[in-house]
């Protein structure tokens, strides 16, 4: 009966999905603290995966104002070309301690919205955050992102002339 169980398990520990990884880089090309240079993607399994922002230089959550500097998240889960989920980075507690920083999941297309995810910060020029890939908007047979960031308050950036950024330069970046 042992020996049973043990081959059970085996097998459906070898018909599970296998976590995979990859991390992509983007040059220096911002004057912006928030240029991106790379991001890690990780599948954790279960449809759960975990990005790793790092930026060029250190910045603060208060950083983040709306109308003035952004960090925005596009995903194609179907991979056909076409945004079909958009996360937004928000600051909601400028000057307090804790869990500020938080990424705002909506459906381009389908019009839903998901609670906010806590982003982590490791050090003052990460970003780390982990949610559900069992999002409709995810559900095809291969997904791929890509990040624009937005800064108006850099130096040589202004509110009418941002500085902007779109990493990848082109294209996007193949997650699965």
């Amino acid at each position: 009966m042992k020996k049973i169980v043990a081959v059970v398990v085996l097998a459906l520990l070898a018909l599970a999905p296998t976590a995979g990884a990859a991390t992509f880089t983007d040059p220096d090309d911002m004057t912006s603290p928030l240029d991106i240079r790379k991001l890690t993607y990780t599948d954790e399994g279960h449809q759960v995966a975990t990005f790793v922002v790092v930026t060029d230089d250190n910045w603060r959550c208060s950083y983040i104002q709306p109308g003035l500097t952004s960090v925005k998240w596009l995903f194609d889960g179907r991979n056909d070309g076409d945004v079909d989920l958009v996360g937004k980075t928000r600051c909601l507690n400028p000057a307090g301690p804790g869990r500020d920083l938080e990424l705002f999941l909506s459906g381009r297309d389908t019009g839903n919205s998901y609670e906010p995810v806590p982003i982590k910060r490791p050090n003052r020029h990460t970003m780390k955050v982990t949610f559900s890939f069992d999002l409709v908007e995810l559900r095809g047979p291969h997904a791929s992102m890509f990040m624009k960031v937005k800064d108006g308050a850099a130096e040589g950036c202004t509110s009418a002339h941002k500085c902007t950024e779109r990493a990848p330069d082109s294209g996007k970046w193949q997650l699965f």
